[in-house]
Parts: C-alpha cells; sequence; structure tokens
C-alpha cells in the first residue's frame, strides 16, 4: 500500500470506485493522483471525472503522450468499462510508470455507486458505447453463432451430404 494509504491489492493495482473517489476527495492538489480518463475523446466529452485529463488508448498518439508524463506521479486510469484502463495500466508499468491504479468497473460502477462527475460533462440524452466491449461482444457472438452452425446444420445441407455420398 505504501503511502498512498488506500485499500487495495497492491499485486493487482486494482481500486474500486468509491476507493478511487475517497482517495481523490481526501487529497490536496500537491497530493492528489493524475487522474486520466483511457476512453475516446468522444466519451471523455460526455462524461468524465473532475480534473481528468484525456489520453485515449485508442489513440495512435497514446504512447507518446503517456511517455511525457512524470513517471514519479501517482496515477488513477479509468474507461467507461474498465477493460482500457486495465490495458493502459500495464502498458504504463512497462514505460516505467510504478503508481498506476485502474478503476475496476469504469464509469460505469462509478455510476452505479452514484459518485460525482465533472460538472461541465454528462449529456442525459447520449448514449455511449465503449468499443472495446462492442468489439468482445461481436467476437463472442459471432463464435456462438458458428458453433451452432457447426453443430446444427441447416436441414437443406444435410440433404445435400446425403444425396452428394449417394452418388
Amino acid at each position: 500500500m505504501g503511502s498512498h494509504s488506500i485499500p487495495l491489492n497492491a499485486a493487482s493495482q486494482e481500486i474500486y470506485p468509491h476507493e478511487a473517489w475517497a482517495w481523490i476527495s481526501k487529497r490536496g492538489l500537491n497530493q492528489a493522483p493524475v487522474i486520466i480518463d483511457v476512453g475516446t475523446r468522444k466519451e471523455f466529452n460526455y462524461q468524465h471525472l473532475e480534473g481528468a485529463i484525456n489520453i485515449s488508448l485508442l489513440s495512435r498518439f497514446f504512447k507518446a503522450r503517456i511517455k511525457k508524463l512524470d513517471r514519479h506521479r501517482c496515477y488513477i486510469v479509468y474507461c467507461k468499462v474498465g477493460v482500457r484502463s486495465k490495458v493502459a495500466r500495464k502498458l504504463m508499468g512497462g514505460y516505467g510508470f510504478r503508481s498506476v491504479y485502474a478503476i475496476t468497473g469504469g464509469t460505469i460502477l462509478w455510476e452505479e455507486e452514484r459518485l460525482p462527475f465533472a460538472a461541465d460533462a454528462h449529456n442525459s440524452d447520449h448514449i455511449s458505447f465503449c468499443p472495446v466491449a462492442m468489439l468482445s461482444k461481436l467476437g463472442r457472438t459471432t463464435k456462438k453463432v458458428m458453433r451452432q452452425r457447426l453443430s446444427h446444420p441447416k436441414s437443406s445441407d444435410s440433404i445435400k451430404v446425403i444425396q452428394k455420398n449417394k452418388n
């Protein structure tokens, strides 16, 4: 846990939204962690944490922008669901950052826990989708459909196979 005095598993360096909020809200400006939203610009404009900066993991400039940051500071990274923030945390660790924490569940869990967002964001008429979650869901759906088709071929396919075997 070190000097951060927050309840978390030091091996995983993941933190729940209520823990992050308690940490962020109790620190002075000099001791506050740097908060990085690794979601897209559109997601950031829709909803972000107070004081957060946006460095999209999906940007081709992610590595260059991250490497400009002070490796000795403490960082909290988050995204919409929590997948990209875990990837960003691992990448930052590989770039020599020692103190990086990913918010488990992202802004979805943050909102479920009724924690505050920045006042200049949040448009309730807008629906935002996490691109990583969408691709993951598409991949799972495609695999499911393929397994179903392979295990249960259409009857017309079965008839074609039977007719082919008769000839």
